[in-house]
Parts: structure tokens; C-alpha cells; sequence
């Protein structure tokens, strides 16, 4: 943050100032110049230089689905702005809400509606949502084109720094909406192939987005000119699948936002991003990139401290973030085993940054010692931007078997990973993203090599997000009529003895302090009275307070069909495994055994064969692994279950 804030005081222009004298009255230049800086370093000033021109409302709104979503983000007025995030009554909503809440820190939380929103057919998106952004910057919204945004934009100073593309049929187009408007930045539609990307359909959307660089009347076709960025917010596959090799894929990417080669793409001539995921999600990661900026970072080691391996050091990266002004964990040799990762992550993390570095495949990544599984992945307190060196883990970001899925799945706006094997030397190495996120490039410049060839890292998220300040705040009121703020409706549901309504208020609100205290104080006054809706309620945030008893009975009060919802177990599984590990309760190990995660169950019932032996017998506890084989068809996992079969008769 610190030298971001130093750059731009740096480059800003002189105020008839007398030309600086060292000691011995020498000439200092007074300013760097921007030329001469990186064309990352270039580009994020930029960047942040559009940002300074807003003020934001910091009031967050919630709406119940995509048509409220536009008409919200259209009564934005700039330069002023806020958050706007959808609301579908959902638990997985209903955290992803409360983890925006809390890194904001709003003045309120208010739900709104409007009778004026429409949902728009397929036919009408493009329009419909350049309307909302005309709307935004104070244009007549049935008369303004992209040409007249354009205008609006060079009138007060803005260029745009990259396009975005957004498909009319692709739920994550309401990602393009609010980085467009925010970030005066033109909105290609098209097509956008959502499986099976082969290289012909890659090279045929990278015309397209060259051709509309082109037309915008900006100069595109170098790094370091006008438009330097290319944002995909579509349900794109990660990887191109190249013609004459079926098992050689590329990152898509890394293969966008190239110009025309011979045989394969050519330079580079913009970085790309992909913001992805449903409406809902998509729209999350995009007010993220918009209005959160981190204050702490976690980073975890899983490599040597020597070789080729300690150019990915992650004390080194900690020390550079720390410098930089950030709150920095770090793990590392000689404490980087799954055990450590595990006791780290059992009750969450709360950085706004992620570093990791570890092997393995999409489904599992190996520590000093031990081996961990997608279901390892950290819940996220707050989001976060993450860079995880590693092979395979963005195969699949849509499956929450992938570790880049879990990640997103948890909480994560952002992540840089690899969709294939990308080697080591695939990756920028740890301290240097550090390094240059500090240092005023944007996510997607940050973790790339300039000059590569295109290769197998993919970058999830709006690239051009920048650690700058957190957007100038104002008291100016919202201009939303008839919203209702949480905070009064929390205090109404309680006087009403509606505790199951004002505890998910409570999240929403991001106040999870007081969701534990209502959860406890029920606890302990008389367990029978937690109701099931009330325990699913307070769970997540008993979970994130640490209340490993008070958890564990909110678990087994929750409605049946609560319980087999993967972000609940994840939290079982991290925060129950030091219990799990102790316990004589039978009763416990059958709530573990209940909720063995899909995808990982081999492991996980190998992980509760242990206690099963203890509590029952040897003979019990394979018996249960055998149910837990008869449960599987999977090929791969009954060859993993049959391992840890084998394993386990040999401990007797």
C-alpha cells in the first residue's frame, strides 16, 4: 500500500515547486517519469487513477436477483457509487454477503426493491445493461450508445485501459455491468463458447475482441499503449484444447489477448482475466474487485528452502508485503506439514491475500509431510485474492472437487493457478508477484511473464484489480428510496423472539460476534431450545469464532437437509478434527461418519478409521471402510479406498 501511495505522490505533477537540491546542490529529478516505469507499473496507475475519481456510498445493497442488480447499479450517479450484491436467500448467499460485509465495513446494509426492474430476454442484455451504465454516468439511457459513454468517459479525463466481453446468455454477465460502469471500460457481446474451447474457437474470439480493440479508436496493440486489459466475464472453459495435440491445453487467459501469429498466437498485447461463476457469484467477484482492498495476507510454504525451489519463498514474499504496510502469516520450513496447514485453517483465515506453494493435481496438494484434499481448502473470513503455485489446480473451477473451485467456492474473487502441468518455471515466483502487486501492477499483469509464450496459467478475476486505498468514503445519502436497513429489521425479529431471523440478519450484517453470543446464550440456558432453523443460523459464525463445543451441538441440530452442504462439512472436518482425534463418543464419530465429503471419501473415512478403532475395535472400524467402499463407483476412488484398506489391516 505504502508504495503505491508513494508512486503515484511521485508522479503526480509538480505544483510550481523549485526544482529539489540534494546536499551538495545537485539537481534531483522531482518526479519519475511514466514512460520509463514498467508497462504493468504504467497500466496500474492508471487503474488507480480512474478509481480516484470516485466516492463511494458506503451503504451495501441487496437485491433478489439480476434485474434489481442492474436497476441498482444504474442509479449510481458519478462519481459517486456502491456495493451492490444479490441476495437469493440462500446460506451460500447469505456467507458471501456477511464475508463482503465484514472486509467493507459499511455504515449500513440495506434491502431494496424497485417495481421499475425488468428481467430482460436474452436479446435484450446488451442493451439493457448499456442502458444502466448510460444511467450511471448521468446519460439519457434510451439514447446513449457505447460511443456516447465514450464521450462521457473523455470528459472528465478517463480512458478506458482494456474491453470487457460478456455473452448475453451467460449468467456472468452481470460482472460486466458494474466493472464496465466503474471502470469506463466498453462491453463487447458476443458468443462465448462454455465447453470444449478448441483453438479455432480461441482464435476466432481473439478477433473478435482485436477487431472491437480496434474500433474503439484506441491504440491497442502493444503493452503499455491505451487499452492494455481484456476481461472475460463468461462460463468460458479455463483451457484451449490445441488442434493437432488433444492433450496439450493452454490457458485461455494466457491465450486471449494476443495478436495474430502464424502457427500460435503472437506478443502479447493485453492482459486477460476471467470473472466467471453464476449471476450471483459473478456479480460478488465483481464488487470485490471494486471496493475491497486487503489489509492482511497469509502465506503458506509447502516447498525446499534451497534449489529452484527458493526462488518461490514465501518468507520473502511475507517480508516484501509487510514492508509494503500489510498484516502478514507466514508458514514455512520447518512448519509446513498438513498438520500445521490444518491447525492453521481450522476455524478459517482472514486475509484478503493468499500465497501457496505446493505439488500435486487438481484434487490434492502435498505438504512436508502429508497430503492434503480440496476439502482442506480454507474458508474464507474475508475475500481474497489468491496465488497458488501449483499443478493442475484450475482444471475445472466450476467442480468443487478442484482446489481452484474450493477456493472460489469459499470466498475467493480472484486466483492464479494452472489448468495442466505448467513445470515450476511456469509460475512468477512468489516474491516477485508479491513485489509487483505492491508495486502498482494489477492481478492480471502481476502473475504473468511478460513475454512468454501463451502456456498453461490461468488468471480467475477481474485483472485489473490493484491494491490501492480503499475509494473515499462520503455521507451523502443512498439515492434508493424505500430501503430497508438490516440493522432495524435485525432489532424487530428479535423483540419478536424471531431468534432464527435476526441471527441471519446478524450475518448479513457481518456481525457475527453477536450471532455467537445469541447461539450460546440459548446453548446455555437449555440445549433442547435450538431450534434447527436457529443452529443453522449461528453455525458458520460459531465456526469462525472458534466455539468448537457450541459448533458441534449447532451441527447435530441442524435440519436434515442441511447437513450434507459442502461448506458446513468442510467446517466439521476443520474444526471437529482435534475433537475427533480425542473423543470416546460414539454418537461423534457418527456424525463423521455421516458427512464424509463427496470426492474425498477414501480419505476422509480413512482419517475416522483411527478413532472408529479406538472407540469400537480393529474388526468395527473395517467394517466401516468396507460400507464406505460399497457406497463407491467411481474407479479411482475405489482404487484409493482399496489402498487405504490395505493400509489399515497392516496396523493391526
Amino acid at each position: 500500500m505504502r508504495a503505491l501511495t508513494l508512486l503515484l505522490a511521485l508522479l503526480a505533477p509538480a505544483q510550481n515547486a523549485p526544482t529539489p537540491t540534494d546536499a551538495s546542490g545537485t539537481g534531483v529529478p522531482e518526479q519519475v517519469r511514466v514512460e520509463d516505469l514498467p508497462p504493468q507499473v504504467r497500466l496500474g496507475l492508471r487503474v488507480e487513477s480512474v478509481r480516484r475519481h470516485w466516492r463511494v456510498i458506503p451503504d451495501v445493497v441487496l437485491v433478489e436477483d439480476e434485474s434489481q442488480y442492474v436497476e441498482a447499479v444504474a442509479r449510481w450517479r458519478f462519481p459517486l457509487c456502491y456495493p451492490v450484491l444479490i441476495d437469493d436467500g440462500s446460506f451460500d448467499a447469505r456467507e458471501q454477503i456477511g464475508r463482503f460485509v465484514r472486509a467493507f465495513g459499511p455504515r449500513r446494509v440495506v434491502r431494496w426493491s424497485t417495481d421499475e426492474a425488468r428481467m430482460p430476454d436474452e436479446k435484450e442484455v446488451p442493451r439493457f445493461v448499456e442502458s444502466a451504465m448510460a444511467r450511471a454516468w448521468t446519460l439519457p439511457d434510451e439514447r446513449s450508445t457505447q460511443d456516447d459513454l465514450m464521450k462521457a468517459w473523455a470528459s472528465v479525463g478517463l480512458v478506458p485501459q482494456g474491453v470487457i466481453v460478456a455473452d448475453a446468455d451467460d449468467p456472468a454477465w452481470t460482472a460486466a455491468i458494474a466493472l464496465g460502469t466503474f471502470r469506463a471500460e466498453p462491453v463487447l457481446w458476443g458468443e462465448v463458447p462454455d465447453r470444449g474451447m478448441r483453438r479455432a474457437d480461441a482464435d476466432s474470439l481473439a478477433a473478435i475482441i482485436r477487431d472491437a480493440a480496434k474500433a474503439t479508436g484506441l491504440s491497442w496493440n502493444r503493452l503499455g499503449d491505451q487499452l492494455d486489459a481484456v476481461t472475460l466475464t463468461a462460463n468460458a472453459p479455463p483451457a484451449v484444447v490445441m488442434k493437432n495435440q488433444p492433450r496439450e491445453t493452454i490457458a485461455t487467459t494466457d491465450y486471449l489477448g494476443r495478436l495474430e501469429g502464424v502457427d500460435a498466437p503472437g506478443p502479447r498485447w493485453a492482459w486477460t482475466g476471467q470473472v466467471d461463476g453464476s449471476a450471483r457469484d459473478a456479480a460478488y467477484r465483481a464488487m470485490c474487485a471494486v471496493f475491497c482492498r486487503p489489509t492482511r495476507a497469509w502465506l503458506f510454504d509447502g516447498y525446499a528452502d534451497d534449489g529452484v525451489w527458493a526462488a518461490y519463498d514465501a518468507t520473502e514474499a511475507g517480508v516484501t508485503l509487510a514492508r509494503a504496510g500489510y498484516t502478514t502469516e507466514v508458514h514455512d520450513l520447518p512448519d509446513n506439514s498438513l498438520d500445521h496447514w490444518r491447525a492453521a485453517v481450522c476455524t478459517g483465515i482472514d486475509a484478503g491475500l493468499a500465497f501457496v506453494n505446493t505439488s500435486g493435481m487438481r484434487d490434492w496438494f502435498d505438504l512436508h509431510p502429508g497430503r492434503g484434499r480440496s476439502g482442506d481448502v480454507p474458508l474464507l473470513d474475508l475475500p481474497a485474492a489468491v496465488y497458488f503455485v501449483h499443478s493442475w489446480s484450475a482444471n475445472d473451477p466450476t467442480l468443487d472437487a478442484t482446489i481452484a473451485g474450493r477456493w472460489m467456492r469459499n470466498g475467493a474473487y480472484a486466483y492464479c493457478g494452472s489448468v495442466q502441468e505448467p513445470y515450476l518455471q511456469g509460475f512468477v515466483p512468489t516474491p516477485a508477484v508479491a513485489a509487483r502487486l505492491v508495486s502498482a501492477s494489477p492481478w492480471g499483469a502481476a502473475v504473468r511473464f511478460e513475454k512468454a509464450d501463451p502456456w498453461r496459467v490461468a488468471t480467475l478475476g477481474d485483472p485489473l484489480i490493484t491494491l490501492g486505498e480503499p475509494l473515499t468514503r462520503v455521507e451523502d445519502p443512498l439515492p434508493l428510496k424505500d430501503a430497508e436497513d438490516l440493522a432495524e429489521a435485525m432489532r424487530a425479529a428479535a423483540k419478536a423472539g424471531k431468534l432464527d431471523e435476526a441471527a441471519r440478519l446478524l450475518v448479513l450484517l457481518g456481525r457475527d460476534g453477536d450471532a455467537v453470543r445469541l447461539g450460546e446464550g440459548v446453548l446455555g440456558d437449555d440445549e433442547t431450545k435450538l431450534t434447527p432453523e436457529l443452529a443453522e443460523a449461528v453455525l458458520m459464525p460459531l465456526f469462525r469464532a472458534g466455539r468448537r463445543g457450541a459448533f458441534l451441538a449447532a451441527y447435530r441440530a441442524l435440519p436434515s437437509a442441511e447437513v450434507g452442504d459442502l461448506t458446513r462439512r468442510d467446517a466439521l472436518w476443520a474444526i471437529g478434527r482435534p475433537e475427533l482425534r480425542v473423543t470416546r463418543d460414539a454418537s461423534l464419530l457418527g456424525l463423521f461418519r455421516a458427512n464424509l465429503r463427496p470426492g474425498q471419501e477414501p480419505s476422509d473415512a480413512e482419517e475416522l478409521a483411527g478413532s472408529w478403532s479406538r472407540v469400537f475395535d480393529h474388526a468395527a472400524a473395517l467394517s466401516m471402510l468396507e460400507q464406505v467402499k460399497a457406497t463407491l463407483s467411481n474407479k479411482q476412488q475405489l482404487r484409493e479406498m482399496d489402498a487405504v484398506i490395505g493400509r489399515f489391516k497392516k496396523r493391526r
